[in-house]
């Protein structure tokens, strides 16, 4: 009974250890990615529930200290503050050094790794090994969900090279070694699920549970005057479909009168996105707000009367999907498998053929000439939708799980 006891009490006291490379920032410390901002929502959201968080990131491009997180944040300084991909690769090793330091100085019970990044698993496992802890990883890249075989192939079609898509799988291939290592996985993705399985994971260890966003944020300011047509909001780059935006932008500048488009975020093809502007005379048509790390960026999008989601990548989950959603504005996604599974039942977001701009003018130019009360009744459902990634609940599902790990472990 006085174990029992004591293990509640450390139940309810428990500290979770947090790595967060942001890789992204390794080359580019100014771009925080998608995955590492709502990791951190979610982390604080632990955090408000009486979770002890700690995160050790680097110092350079710290995502929680960029985003003003309250919970506790550990830097690691980086021999080199912006960095291109050969020097990635030469600093990584003082990455683990720096992290497994900071590390043995904290008093923890658990290990989270929140990407199947090496960046961030690797050294989550080394220390979960030598400091005796359990280990949590989260899955949310799709380059998994044919099994191995299909790895190399899916990086190439996120418009890797051949150099680094070779770097990248085999990455890819450890980091699959250390998350059948792992003692619980969390994921929002079926399909990755049942191909861990297939792979010959436990499937006691595998948890399928959607991401959550944080919609107190979102909803703080509502009902704005639309003043944007449709909206980008995601890293300025090629396989995000930036160019794919732009062309669609092109089209209805020629076929609708006083047509407004707005791009949220940043990015490494910023620069040829001005060119594009320009070169085809719509820079006044199309606003560039760069990156919003604050909650201004959604009332832009609530402010677009569609959001365009015409990503090429293998996307784990999509965090502006209901971001959109919960600003009451529909959707409108190439069919990429991932995202049509994980989203694929919802009525505010509509397919159509990856790569196919002109299936995309005509999506769009549908909702575009709905009625009010049309245009309504879609708002409505997209709000209704949206509601049900409410970060609250969803982490309170991911927090009793973790608990139950740990009391598990300490029996």
């Amino acid at each position: 009974m006085e174990k029992s006891q004591q293990n509640i009490n450390e139940f309810n006291k428990m500290k979770i250890l947090t790595i967060i490379a942001n890789p992204l920032g390794w080359l580019n410390p100014n771009m925080p990615g998608g995955g590492e901002i709502t990791t951190t929502n979610s982390l604080e959201e632990w955090n408000r529930n009486g979770v002890g968080i700690i995160t050790i990131e680097p110092e350079s491009c710290s995502v929680s200290r960029r985003l003003n997180k309250s919970y506790k944040t550990v830097l690691v300084r980086l021999i080199k503050k912006k960095n291109n991909s050969l020097t990635s690769m030469l600093i990584y090793p003082f990455w683990i050094i720096g992290t497994i330091i900071a590390a043995k100085r904290e008093k923890f019970d658990l290990v989270y790794s929140p990407t199947s990044n090496i960046t961030d698993l690797l050294p989550a496992f080394v220390i979960s090994k030598m400091l005796k802890k359990p280990i949590v990883s989260s899955l949310k890249i799709s380059i998994y969900d044919e099994g191995k075989k299909k790895i190399f192939s899916k990086i190439r079609e996120d418009g890797s090279s051949i150099l680094s898509s070779i770097l990248r799988t085999i990455g890819a291939l450890i980091a699959l070694r250390l998350l059948r290592k792992s003692d619980l996985i969390l994921t929002p993705s079926k399909p990755l699920k049942d191909s861990l399985i297939s792979e010959g994971f436990e499937e006691e260890k595998i948890f399928l549970i959607d991401h959550g966003i944080d919609i107190k944020e979102i909803k703080e300011k509502n009902y704005p005057q639309k003043i944007y047509d449709i909206c980008f909001f995601s890293r300025v780059e090629k396989h995000k479909g930036i160019y794919d935006f732009l062309g669609l932008c092109k089209m209805f500048s020629k076929t609708k009168i006083n047509f407004k488009a707005v791009v949220i975020g940043d990015g490494p093809d910023m620069k040829g996105v001005k060119k594009y502007l320009e070169s085809n005379n719509i820079e006044k048509q199309v606003i560039l707000k760069g990156f919003i790390s604050d909650r201004k960026r959604f009332t832009y999008v609530k402010e677009s009367k569609i959001l365009i989601y015409p990503t090429y990548f293998n996307e784990g989950w999509g965090c502006v999907v209901p971001e959109a959603l919960n600003c009451e504005v529909p959707v409108i996604s190439y069919d990429m498998k991932n995202t049509k599974t994980i989203f694929g039942h919802l009525k505010s977001i509509f397919f159509v053929k990856t790569g196919n701009i002109n299936e995309l003018y005509k999506e769009s130019n549908r909702i575009l000439t709905l009625n009010n009360q049309e245009y309504k009744k879609m708002k409505d459902i997209a709000k209704s939708e949206g509601a049900n990634y409410d970060i609250k609940k969803i982490a309170k599902i991911e927090i009793n799980k973790i608990k139950k790990l740990v009391l598990k472990k300490n029996e």
